[in-house]
């Protein structure tokens, strides 16, 4: 098929992308059949995501920021990088990347006819499981595309919540959960503990943890997930610091005391996302962040529009994709700063 062809296949399918107004899951035990899906398509592509490392991330603000910042210091310190982050904003391919560019149209269509016959497969040996979503497709493209393009290290955002994502079906080098607010209420719980629980989801046996700036409520449910399961916990302020502004970061951890850190996304909450990126690049391979001077060239150049993104001057003009109170709140905090 072509570009398009596999775009409309793909976009077919049931899931967010098509449109729901309610809860697609309709309860746990239609949600772990996304995951069972997702399993099954990637044993029929062979477990791609079994051949390279891979960081998990969550949370309900920044984990595309976070997820951006450790590709981009991971691929600065001369590893091959693959990045799966949603939604996107011009292009579908973008929500696939290798090295930090989205795949080409004739890779996506290809990695779409993969997918084809082996969801076909998995139909015919697996009816009760029902038809992948787009998600669940768009994920086994994503890891498959990594294998294919022999990348050291997948960065895979969580699409919602975390314990019945599909990303959830790969175990990473380590997590990360970025700080949680209310969102998704109707899917994912009204109480803070109830979406932390889900987020905790992602957290595996033995797996590191990082764990951004949390209230109590989130923060304890997270620390019962993780000792439950052997999970070093590695939480803000305890384990790492983030602190100043992102014309001039204080970020220290394992990695050092760095000060004076120009971050090129903008605002108090980067910071922290930005110690968060550190931390989890340092658990993955403390080498990565050995050149002081590389890293925070890469730090000062990570990309991902719509995050308080400037598009225009005089008068300056941004668009961000603030969608909930707290994360207006710290767009608000952002543009006073300014």
């Amino acid at each position: 098929m072509n570009y398009r062809e596999a775009i409309r296949w793909i976009i077919e399918r049931a899931g967010y992308e098509k449109g729901f107004v309610a809860n697609p899951f309709a309860g746990d035990d239609i949600a772990a059949l996304g995951l069972r899906r997702t399993a099954a398509l990637l044993r029929g592509l062979g477990s791609p995501e079994m051949t390279y490392q891979i960081v998990h991330v969550a949370g309900t603000k920044g984990k595309g920021s976070v997820s951006a910042t450790v590709e981009t210091l991971v691929r600065a310190a001369g590893r091959k990088t693959g990045l799966y982050a949603t939604p996107h904003l011009h292009t579908f391919r973008e929500r696939i990347q290798v090295g930090g560019v989205p795949v080409s149209e004739k890779e996506f269509a290809a990695l779409a006819d993969a997918l084809v016959s082996i969801d076909a497969d998995v139909q015919a040996d697996q009816p009760e499981i029902g038809q992948p979503t787009a998600f669940e497709v768009a994920t086994a493209m994503a890891l498959l595309a990594f294998q294919r393009a022999g990348v050291d290290v997948g960065v895979l955002e969580v699409g919602m919540g975390g314990r019945l994502d599909a990303t959830n079906v790969v175990t990473p080098a380590v997590s990360v959960i970025t700080s949680i607010s209310f969102d998704h209420t109707a899917i994912l719980g009204n109480t803070l503990e109830a979406i932390a629980s889900e987020k905790g989801g992602i957290i595996k046996h033995g797996v590191p943890v990082v764990v951004g700036p949390q209230q109590p409520g989130a923060l304890s449910t997270l620390e019962r997930i993780a000792a439950e399961r052997g999970a070093p916990l590695l939480r803000w302020e305890r384990d790492w610091q983030a602190a100043g502004s992102s014309d001039s970061a204080r970020l220290a951890g394992p990695w050092g005391d760095w000060r004076g850190v120009g971050l090129a996304l903008s605002g108090p909450h980067q910071v922290e996302n930005a110690g968060a990126a550190l931390m989890g690049v340092w658990q993955l391979d403390p080498g990565l962040l050995a050149d002081e001077q590389r890293a925070r060239e890469a730090l000062a150049s990570v990309r991902w529009p719509g995050r308080f993104e400037r598009v225009a001057e005089q008068p300056d003009m941004y668009v961000d994709g603030a969608h909930n109170a707290d994360s207006i709140e710290r767009l608000v905090e952002t543009v006073q700063l300014r």
